[in-house]
């Protein structure tokens, strides 16, 4: 929220082909690094046109893979400001399009991109893919201005640390069968679905990501190596860190250590509860093996 810019902002999504979900849910750390360089890529190209904006963007992502029935549907969102900052003129370029790029030109570089880099990364699932999908399927994106760009940021934000479905919409298990709820897509009404354990199952663990894959990513002048390029931003729009709101470190360490939150009183230590040694990890087959 501190980096938000006082222009608008775009809510930018990227899809892929339904028929590339199964390679797609196969491969999950090499399908989903591509869709996210892929999507940056396409969206770096256009905002340095000077067509459409003219200079550096700074923007963040992030991946979301369920739909509300928690079936498969890969996708990343961006938070985009509208425009760019030339670098060289040290001035800020309005985007110069309704929905920030041309979303038909944005599906066709991210579309190219995606199979660049696809073939480069592996050649092998490279060729199991037909033909028809790169001529005929389409990649889809969609643009639409969000104003401020704040409730945007926390619309998305939902997703950085909340898993695929919640508890309060689990509804009953029973007969080995699982009943939950969802809102359809521009719907404010619940409807109800039942499905067996296993599918459920299914459903709910196709969403967990790759161990140390980060679902989060920032872009441009948001990035860790742009930050020099967002203080000019900064400087050029009048933005000033108040840091003296912010809490010295000292300061944090002191109050959770030795102070109570709740009645500010002084704590003292009273016991140490060590963690239990992690128990080995023992492959199913050992079971299977010994019935």
């Amino acid at each position: 929220m501190e980096k938000l810019l006082p222009v608008t902002y775009f809510f930018v999504t990227f899809t892929i082909p339904e028929e590339l979900y199964f390679l797609c849910r196969s491969n999950q750390k090499l399908f989903y690094k591509i869709i996210f360089e892929a999507a940056a890529e396409a969206l770096t190209t256009l905002l340095s046109d000077p067509k459409w904006a003219g200079g550096k963007s700074g923007f963040v992502g992030v991946l979301h893979t369920w739909t509300r029935q928690l079936l498969y549907h890969p996708h990343p969102h961006f938070i985009v400001p509208g425009g760019a900052f030339d670098v060289e003129r040290n001035q800020w370029n309005k985007a110069q399009h309704k929905f920030l790029v041309p979303v038909l030109a944005l599906s066709d570089i991210f579309k190219a991109k995606f199979k660049e880099l696809l073939e480069k990364r592996n050649p092998q699932i490279f060729e199991q893919i037909p033909e028809s999908i790169w001529k005929e399927k389409e990649f889809v994106t969609h643009s639409k201005p969000v104003g401020k760009g704040d409730k945007a940021l926390q619309y998305l934000s939902n997703y950085v640390y909340r898993i695929s479905i919640s508890n309060n919409r689990i509804i009953k298990y029973e007969n080995g069968k699982v009943t939950f709820k969802y809102k359809p897509s521009g719907s404010n009404h619940y409807k109800y679905q039942t499905v067996t354990t296993i599918e459920f199952m299914r459903r709910f663990l196709q969403h967990v990501l790759p161990g140390g894959f980060h679902k989060i990513r920032y872009y441009g002048f948001l990035s860790a190596g742009g930050k020099k390029t967002l203080e000019k931003v900064q400087e050029y729009f009048g933005i000033k860190k108040d840091k003296s709101i912010l809490p010295q470190k000292s300061e944090l360490i002191k109050r959770e250590r030795k102070i109570c939150p709740k009645c500010k009183s002084k704590m003292i230590p009273f016991a140490s509860i060590l963690r239990k040694p992690r128990v080995p990890p023992v492959s199913i087959l050992t079971y299977l093996s010994h019935p």
